[in-house]
């Protein structure tokens, strides 16, 4: 082989070579700060879905012990008026899922030894709150899963329908669908009169007139 040419592609392999290693290193420069973005958009997503998390956390405390002062009006934890007769009526005018729902609505209400409340609480074994309480429900009736994943503010976005929003009564509501007390806190809706939720003093079932303390903020169907 003429040794000019020998060193022609000797030259010609070394510039590929450089091409080759210039490319990966403009790909590096370029996906490295790439790849720093995304992690950090996702940081700041993880930071921002935890605050609005707290923030809903914290607007439920503050219900809640509203609540507490309201549950004092009652310290047995059941409307003295709501009594046998009208559970059973409550629980003959349901089937299916949602019968099941409320079976085990009540069931805990009139657990013994109490369930007691826990803030941020997801077992009956451990304590429930006011959003803890209904997502088990709902999960031991088949409507949610992973009800340890829910809190107040989830349990509206998914229930709540935006055009009955602010709502005091919408067509269709029974028992087994929710109220929302401002700003998230869901009760079970039993009737026009009676309520049954956790709050501080317990698992009650509370005449709606004795909430008046608290701001209504939606009711939401629950498509058992």
């Amino acid at each position: 082989m003429d040794p000019r040419e020998e060193e022609l592609r000797r030259i010609l392999s070394d510039v590929e070579r450089r091409e080759t290693r210039a490319r990966k290193l403009a790909w590096l420069y370029v996906a490295v700060p790439l790849l720093v973005g995304i992690l950090w958009i996702s940081i700041a997503y993880l930071r921002v879905s935890k605050l609005k998390r707290e923030e809903a956390d914290l607007a439920q405390q503050i219900t809640i012990a509203k609540a507490q002062l309201q549950a004092l009006i009652n310290p047995q934890g059941q409307s003295e008026s709501f009594d046998t007769n009208r559970k059973q009526v409550i629980l003959n005018s349901t089937d299916g899922r949602r019968r099941k729902a409320l079976e085990e609505a009540f069931r805990l209400q009139e657990q013994s030894p109490p369930i007691p409340f826990k803030f941020g609480g997801k077992s009956p074994n451990e304590g429930l709150d006011t959003s803890g309480y209904v997502a088990h429900v709902l999960s031991q009736a088949g409507v949610i899963t992973n009800p340890e994943t829910y809190y107040s503010g989830r349990l509206l976005e998914q229930f709540a329908k935006d055009g009955d929003r602010g709502k005091d009564e919408i067509p269709g509501i029974q028992a087994g669908d929710l109220i929302f007390y401002d700003p998230t806190t869901p009760v079970f809706y039993l009737d026009k009169k009676y309520c049954l939720g956790m709050v501080p003093k317990g698992i009650y079932v509370m005449d709606r007139s004795t909430l008046e303390g608290l701001k209504l903020n939606t009711l939401a169907r629950v498509p058992y």
